[in-house]
């Protein structure tokens, strides 16, 4: 169920042309808010360490709660961010 503060993610799903594709569990914000540091965040490990650049994709429960706060612009963003480390310099 959504809330002001809380927001069912079905899944989350990273894609790499040509390799593979990985899904994640479900997922309930606190606060708005989920991450891999975090205790609900746990089914979102499955992504870390994996080479962000590619296709995501963001699945939020089909509810008419979902679908209303959509219609009424409730919802005013998404973001999804990503930390990496660069690979080192060659020399």
């Amino acid at each position: 169920m959504i809330t002001r503060d809380t927001t069912g993610i079905v899944s989350l799903t990273h894609s790499i042309q040509g390799m593979d594709t990985v899904t994640s569990g479900k997922v309930i914000t606190n606060g708005g808010i989920v991450g891999t540091r975090r205790p609900k965040g746990a089914p979102w490990q499955v992504l870390v360490g994996r080479y962000p650049v590619s296709d995501w994709t963001l699945q939020l429960e089909n509810t008419d709660l979902v679908r209303r706060a959509f219609k009424k612009e409730a919802i005013k963003d998404l973001v999804l961010t990503l930390d990496g480390v660069t690979p080192a310099w060659p020399e």
